[in-house]
């Protein structure tokens, strides 16, 4: 069975009802900008999702690294 989104079939009732003043030359060039944003959202969202993973390289991280504090003498911090 098809599930249909209700949010793809609003936008897609508003984009005929927006785009019903325009001529077919123009219709057609706003269908290619709308394609060309959806693909370019899609390339930053894949760029964010691939920023969310670490990648280990092999080097220590640097708390594994650095010396640990020492207490001063009583009294000092």
């Amino acid at each position: 069975m098809t599930v249909i989104d209700p949010a793809v079939t609003c936008r897609s009732a508003r984009t005929t009802k927006v785009l019903e003043p325009y001529r077919p030359g123009e219709i057609e060039g706003l269908k290619v900008s709308l394609a060309g944003t959806e693909d370019k959202l899609a390339q930053i969202d894949a760029s964010l999702q691939r920023q969310d993973h670490a990648v280990h390289l092999g080097m220590p991280a640097f708390p594994d690294i650095a010396g640990r504090s020492v207490p001063g003498p009583e009294g000092q911090q």
